[in-house]
């Protein structure tokens, strides 16, 4: 991925360089880009057997830079889903059940729109039937969820936002929810569902049942 050089003005346009007393110090966006502890947080990742959190098969937390985060749980999840192979025109073609764009989209969404003054951390939960993404805060003053999945846009962090749209993470302000919405349809998936925003927002997508005939050979059918 190529990317344009950046330069001191950018940092400070963006917010992740500020100027006080005549000295150019970093902010919290700063932290975040980098790791540093002083400002911690992480992505909680679990894989569930079945449909609640009962038994745990795996779990991981990532902390670190929040790019790496994002690649990190990203991967996470892909691990724990599954790929279905097809042909075409003797092309193998291997497509997993829930779109991967509507995967990378909601986790970078929960980094960029997440309360850091809640010290809880990101969650992301897969279970038998879903994949749910909880970020921890309430929704910013003036959104709702209804103008969210309409594409509104209403960023909580500007300048850690303006870092994930230079490093390609993000394409265009407020697109994000509606192609989320519309890939899983497109997937023939159920609606996504949107649940809380008083204190955190969790976005379910839920995954295709599949069965197995005895050639076990892998079939697909819409939940």
């Amino acid at each position: 991925m190529q990317l344009r050089p950046f330069t001191k003005q950018d940092l400070l346009s963006w917010g992740i360089l500020t100027q006080s007393n005549n000295h150019i110090v970093p902010t919290n966006a700063y932290a975040l880009l980098t790791g540093h502890p002083a400002l911690p947080n992480r992505i909680q990742c679990a894989l569930f057997k079945g449909t609640d959190t009962t038994e745990v098969i795996d779990m991981k937390d990532y902390s670190g830079p929040i790019y790496e985060q994002i690649d990190f749980a990203y991967k996470f999840v892909l691990r724990n889903i599954r790929l279905h192979a097809s042909f075409e025109s003797l092309e193998r073609k291997e497509t997993y059940e829930i779109p991967v764009y509507a995967i990378r989209e909601l986790i970078v969404n929960s980094i960029a729109h997440r309360s850091y003054i809640d010290r809880n951390s990101i969650k992301i939960a897969i279970f038998d039937d879903r994949l749910e993404v909880t970020s921890p805060g309430k929704l910013v003053m003036g959104q709702t969820i209804e103008k969210m999945k309409q594409g509104n846009s209403n960023i909580r962090n500007v300048a850690t936002a303006y870092a994930l749209r230079y490093l390609k993470y993000i394409e265009n302000w407020g697109r994000g929810i509606p192609r989320i919405i519309k890939s899983s349809e497109e997937c023939g998936l159920k609606p996504p569902v949107f649940i809380g925003g008083e204190t955190e927002l969790k976005v379910i997508i839920y995954r295709n049942n599949v069965f197995y005939k005895p050639n076990k050979k892998r079939l697909y059918k819409n939940s």
